[in-house]
């Protein structure tokens, strides 16, 4: 790629429109970005490619909620990456920096700005973000009162430039930054991955301007589904049901890394049987059922190398939150301190599940768990309560799906596949063929470009 140099005008002042459209010239040159191999790019459904050949790239503005390993923020990951480069030209605006944003620097143009009045230190060599940051004035030359202002007027400069056929809303809820942007006449379309909960504590005000704002909402499966219809009253023919899947090559590229996981590396017997899960540590997420399942499973099964492994939750999460606290004192209240282990956050997840034998999904509410995709992936035989997957009639016969929430129930699921290994073998082979023919990641996207094309009004 060539020395991109930064324009400013006659003032000394930054020079914006001349900027975007050398940043966007260049990238639909292909300086910028990463082309979708010729084998990932299919036909958009109900659309002829011929028709979409002779139309200019539609421009996508994607809106996320921060570049962290969320299963919502992966999903954007993927779409970005797989999104048909000669049909679509993608940009991606982030309010905060986080660790996958080196992974949406590769695919397309993306630009974030730190919440804080204190800039974060950057992860990634971002000129562009330190420049921004570095701006007391905004393009017209006016002084910045605040840095709420600078923010609000970052975003909607973007939007201005790039200009967007279309808006795709990675978050749920109002965040300052994007606000300006409502008050521009742009289709969007609602990702909506939002636990139930957080639903209910929506008021009627916060949905309707949701719902007015959107032209088409698109949801992973049946439960998020039932519930912008039957609770929003959103009309059917503008819900579309997506999960994006897995994006299996990082799968098969972690699995390759050369310092993976092994059993002895967090102190585990070779022939111990582990159960493991994974997410973030906060109550929705069910870690202390989960914990009070294994002080179950541990008296059944006395005389059995019994481990279990929580992969996710930062140590921060874990003693310094009342609800951590609580865990952790439940953890040595029933004397699991040697049989639990909390391994932190991890980037690469793959190789922490190939070395369990049985994942379970504790969940209280959750829309839909992108880790218990990533198990089922690694042939894992899974234990679920009533959330994403297990909800879906496709998956009926490849988990074990535990319909009474009790940490009594979910034991008595895990159980079920302690006692019987060559259910494990079977269920973990069914998973994988559910992912196999359900959560292909590329045809997945492919679903999603239909849901743009049919919300963009041409010119």
């Amino acid at each position: 790629m060539r020395r991109r140099r930064f324009p400013v005008n006659d003032a000394g002042n930054w020079d914006w429109t001349n900027f975007a459209a050398r940043l966007f010239d260049d990238f639909t040159a292909g300086e910028i970005g990463m082309q979708a191999p010729a084998s990932q790019r299919s036909t958009l459904i109900n659309h002829q490619p011929s028709t979409l050949n002779q139309m200019k790239p539609i421009r996508i503005a994607f809106l996320g909620k921060s570049a962290s390993r969320g299963g919502s923020q992966r999903e954007l990951s993927y779409i970005v990456k797989y999104l048909d480069k000669d049909c679509f030209q993608p940009m991606v605006l982030l309010p905060e920096g986080g660790d996958l944003l080196a992974d949406f620097e590769s695919r397309a143009p993306t630009h974030v700005y730190s919440e804080q009045k204190t800039p974060a230190t950057d992860r990634t060599p971002n000129r562009l973000l330190k420049l921004l940051r570095q701006k007391t004035r905004t393009p017209d030359g006016t002084q910045l009162s605040d840095c709420a202002t600078h923010q609000g007027n970052w975003a909607l400069k973007w939007i201005n430039d790039f200009k967007p056929n279309v808006i795709v809303r990675q978050y749920h809820f109002s965040i300052p930054h994007f606000d300006p942007i409502e008050t521009l006449d742009i289709p969007s379309v609602q990702s909506v991955l939002l636990y139930g909960a957080a639903f209910a504590q929506l008021g009627d005000d916060d949905v309707r301007r949701l719902i007015k704002r959107s032209a088409a909402f698109v949801c992973p499966g049946k439960k998020v589904r039932d519930y912008i219809h039957g609770c929003w009253g959103v009309p059917s023919d503008r819900i579309a049901t997506i999960c994006i899947g897995l994006d299996l090559t990082i799968r098969d590229e972690q699995m390759k890394h050369p310092g993976r996981l092994r059993r002895a590396d967090i102190g585990i017997d070779q022939d111990a049987l582990i159960v493991a899960t994974a997410g973030s540590f906060h109550y929705l997420k069910g870690v202390d059922v989960w914990v009070e399942a294994a002080a179950l499973l541990r008296a059944r099964y006395p005389a059995k190398k019994l481990k279990f492994i929580w992969i996710g939750g930062s140590e921060g999460q874990r003693m310094l939150s009342l609800y951590g606290s609580a865990v952790m004192s439940l953890v040595h209240e029933h004397g699991l301190t040697a049989d639990v282990i909390f391994t932190g956050d991890q980037h690469y997840i793959y190789p922490y599940l190939d070395a369990c034998d049985i994942y379970v999904q504790p969940s209280r509410d959750d829309p839909f768990p992108h880790t218990t995709l990533e198990a089922m992936a690694m042939c894992k035989p899974v234990v679920s309560f009533a959330e994403g997957v297990a909800r879906e009639p496709y998956a009926q016969d490849a988990l074990v799906r535990v319909d009474d929430f009790s940490a009594e129930a979910l034991a008595d699921g895990v159980a079920r596949l302690i006692d019987a290994p060559d259910l494990r073998h079977n269920l973990g082979q069914a998973g994988l063929k559910v992912i196999q023919e359900h959560f292909d990641v590329s045809a997945s996207v492919r679903r999603f470009e239909d849901v743009l094309v049919k919300t963009h009004k041409p010119a």
